[in-house]
């Protein structure tokens, strides 16, 4: 009785595995042949490679055996045992687990397929990929580590927003010295002084990337630090530099502590390579 129990779900879990390695197989075959279309043949080819041994694997329990470019993969019968069905789980997490890696690669390193996905689109293969894993009782921790290449794109990302506007802000302050320097009707008691302002900007970005390329995750306090501690500009004007990039620090800061965005809709609504809005006619009247 328990050997026929045994039996049944075996066979059950047999069939899940299948339906999943077939339906994801077309899936990357569909992915493929449009990824043709629009001239994406690189992309097109991983995804053809993919979507070929998905559904192969699909099919193993029909062959006893598959022979491909000289190798032949022999089928084992299935073993009466409930340990072979947990052994097969494994193997199908081991599968997933690597199209997690490719995928996860791919989006994270180049943002794209070739092409740039929507955000709406990527954020629901990445979620639909993660919930996978926890079902198959994957590790919390392996999990993570795969979606770690996802997360620095994305911490990357909210980094260079908030760079990008401090280097504005270094430029207006370039134009404002260049400006007070045309318009000097007296010689400064120090020639060197406006050499010295300029490269007390130039400094001040230099920093500011020091601290990307250091220790992420502690990007937006360090960040504020420098703000707040330097003087290249009034400081009303430094504030006002902080309120402006400030939402950003704040969903940076937010999505190092938990690997998640506070505000979903606003990354949603934000372009890719956002820039921060800032507007320099307001600085004189700073406060």
């Amino acid at each position: 009785m328990l050997d026929e129990h045994q039996n049944r779900l075996a066979s059950k879990l047999g069939k899940i595995r299948d339906f999943i390695l077939c339906v994801m197989g077309i899936a990357c075959l569909g992915l493929a042949i449009y990824s043709s279309i629009i001239d994406r043949l690189q992309a097109g080819t991983l995804l053809f490679t993919a979507g070929l041994v998905l559904i192969v694997f699909s099919n193993l329990t029909r062959f006893e055996s598959i022979k491909a470019l000289g190798i032949e993969a022999k089928m084992v019968a299935l073993n009466d045992k409930l340990t072979e069905a947990n052994s097969l789980l494994a193997h199908m997490r081991d599968m997933v687990g690597l199209m997690a890696d490719t995928s996860f690669q791919i989006i994270g390193n180049m943002g794209r397929w070739d092409a740039e996905i929507p955000k709406s689109e990527m954020i629901k293969i990445v979620e639909n990929f993660e919930q996978l894993l926890v079902a198959l009782d994957e590790p919390i921790e392996i999990t993570q580590a795969k979606l770690e290449p996802w997360h620095r794109a994305n911490i990357r990302d909210m980094a260079n927003s908030i760079l990008g506007a401090l280097s504005r802000f270094q430029q207006y302050r370039n134009q404002v010295l260049t400006e007070e320097a045309r318009n000097r009707t007296t010689p400064v008691v120090d020639p060197n002084l406006d050499s010295r302002l300029f490269d007390k900007n130039t400094e001040f970005i230099r920093q500011a990337y020091d601290i990307r390329n250091g220790e992420i995750d502690d990007f937006p306090e360090r960040i504020e630090r420098l703000i707040a501690e330097t003087d290249i500009a009034e400081p009303a004007h430094l504030r006002w530099l902080l309120r402006e990039v400030s939402p950003m620090l704040k969903e940076l800061h937010y999505y190092l502590r938990h690997k998640k965005f506070k505000d979903r809709n606003g990354w949603l609504a934000r372009p890719y390579s956002y820039e921060i809005p800032l507007d320099f006619s307001l600085v004189q009247y700073a406060k």
